[in-house]
């Protein structure tokens, strides 16, 4: 950084720079860093510049972690037309695609930094899925159905990492509290459970892989309890709610073997939370499940 405080041209190199700078064990050095940080907030093309830095082949581990939490952070802040440095139509639609390229080329196992990225991506389907985000859309549906047809070829891994950016897609939605958001929610999940519940039914006897099973369970009851507005009409609504209910009994009865897990424990949890939201939103979908 330069000590003189001049004006630092916005570049990937003067940003990686400063990005590594922030972290200084020299409070001065550091401090410089986060200022010229927070001056590159307002100028054009910064947030897409975050996003190449971090896709960027050459930039090292470090720099593309700095860069896609930089990057989630911006875009968390300036992305709604009512912030002080909102990003520009032009930019947010660019960043949009590089996004969903990411997801079509890329192995799910792959992507780099997967947590902070899929915060990224919840940080931008907030505002813009699914009606201001088509290709998004087309890659959810697509990749869950994908995945259904090609269950027993697919490496674990990226099943899991697949399954955790759709859990980040569902998720958002449920942020959506205007009656206008909702119905749109409600017009895509359909297509995303057509996908989602054959591969949530392949694992639902599963009580072994435990970190897998609890994102494909609160992806499937998150989407059951916020994606229908009435679930008991949907077709197979009933039976499906009736499966979950003995998923819960399932996992409920594997305790005494598997307290110890973190991942059974967070399972059950996820489980207990989003059924009984289930049984709060939508009562009449428990015809089939046999209790009162």
């Amino acid at each position: 950084m330069d000590s003189r405080g001049a004006e630092v041209p916005l570049s990937p190199s003067n940003v990686v720079a400063a990005l590594n700078a922030s972290l200084s064990t020299d409070a001065v050095m550091r401090g410089m860093a986060v200022q010229q940080l927070q001056r590159w907030e307002a100028a054009s093309g910064y947030a897409l510049m975050l996003l190449d830095i971090y896709l960027d082949a050459s930039t090292d581990t470090q720099s593309k972690f700095l860069a896609i939490t930089m990057c989630k952070n911006t875009v968390g802040r300036n992305w709604q037309p009512r912030s002080s440095h909102c990003i520009s139509q032009e930019e947010r639609e660019h960043f949009k695609q590089k996004l969903v390229g990411v997801l079509y080329n890329a192995d799910p196992a792959r992507i780099e930094h997967l947590a902070e990225f899929v915060l990224l991506l919840r940080k931008v389907c907030r505002a813009e899925f699914p009606a201001k985000w088509p290709d998004m859309v087309n890659w959810t549906t697509s990749s869950m159905k994908s995945l259904a047809s090609s269950l027993t070829s697919v490496p674990r891994e990226q099943v899991l990492a697949l399954l955790k950016i759709i859990h980040g897609v569902v998720k958002e939605q449920q942020t959506k509290k205007l009656l206008s958001a909702r119905k749109q929610t409600f017009e895509i999940a359909p297509h995303i459970l057509e996908g989602l519940l054959p591969i949530w039914q392949h694992f639902s006897s599963a009580i072994s892989d435990w970190e897998l099973c609890r994102v494909l369970d609160g992806t499937t009851l998150i989407l059951l309890c916020i994606g229908f507005q009435k679930l008991y009409l949907v077709p197979s609504g009933l039976s499906i709610v009736s499966s979950v209910f003995q998923r819960l009994a399932l996992v409920v009865n594997a305790y005494p073997q598997n307290y110890k897990d973190p991942y059974y424990e967070k399972d059950l949890k996820t489980l207990l939370k989003w059924f009984a939201q289930i049984v709060h939103t939508h009562p009449l979908a428990l015809a089939e499940c046999g209790v009162d």
